[in-house]
C-alpha cells in the first residue's frame, strides 16, 4: 500500500516535471521551428477512414509535437492513443540535431532537451519495436510505393494495427 502510494507520488511528481520541460521548450523553440496545427492533421485523417482509434504519428508529426504543444501534449497523450516506432525518438532526435547543427535555429542546449523530451514521452504511447514488424510487408509497402524503408514501417505499423497513420512526410 505504501509502496504504490510512493509509485504515484513520484509518477506525479515526473510528470510535473516533463510538463515544466514541454512548456520550457515550446517557449524557448516558439518562431525558431515553423509550428503547424497538429490537431487539425489527426482531424482530417480521422474524418478521412475509419480507424481503431490508435493514430500511428511518425517523427513528421512528432518532432513538431514536442517543439510546439507544451504541456497540452502529455494531456493529449493521455487521452488519445498514439502508437510509434522507436525509429521515431532518432528520427525526431536527429531533426533536432539537424535544427542546431546544420540550419543554426536552435541552440545545443535546446535541442538535447527536445532529444530526451521526445525519447521520455513515448511512456505515454505505444511503442513498437522496428524489428517486430512484418519487415517483408514494410519492403513491398516500400518498393511499390517508391519511398524508403522506414517511411513503409509506419504503413506497416498502421496496416498491423487496424490504425490511422498521421504524418506530414508527402511520400507517404
Amino acid at each position: 500500500m505504501i509502496r504504490e502510494s510512493l509509485l504515484r507520488e513520484v509518477e506525479k511528481i515526473e510528470l510535473e516535471d516533463l510538463e515544466k520541460q514541454l512548456d520550457t521548450i515550446r517557449d524557448k523553440l516558439k518562431g525558431k521551428i515553423d509550428p503547424y496545427e497538429p490537431a487539425n492533421i489527426i482531424d482530417d485523417e480521422r474524418k478521412e477512414r475509419q480507424s481503431t482509434g490508435i493514430y500511428v504519428i511518425d517523427a513528421s508529426v512528432y518532432a513538431p509535437l514536442v517543439a510546439t504543444c507544451g504541456r497540452d501534449l502529455v494531456r493529449a497523450m493521455r487521452r488519445l492513443e498514439f502508437a510509434v516506432l522507436d525509429l521515431t525518438v532518432y528520427e525526431v532526435c536527429n531533426a533536432f540535431w539537424r535544427e542546431y547543427r546544420k540550419l543554426h535555429k536552435i541552440i545545443e542546449g535546446e535541442a538535447i532537451q527536445a532529444c530526451i523530451i521526445s525519447k521520455t514521452l513515448t511512456r505515454y504511447t505505444k511503442l513498437y519495436r522496428v524489428i517486430d514488424l512484418n519487415i517483408g510487408e514494410a519492403m513491398k509497402i516500400a518498393v511499390e510505393s517508391n519511398i524508403a524503408i522506414y517511411d513503409s514501417s509506419y504503413i506497416a505499423l498502421a496496416h498491423r494495427l487496424g490504425a490511422t497513420l498521421s504524418s506530414e512526410d508527402q511520400d507517404i
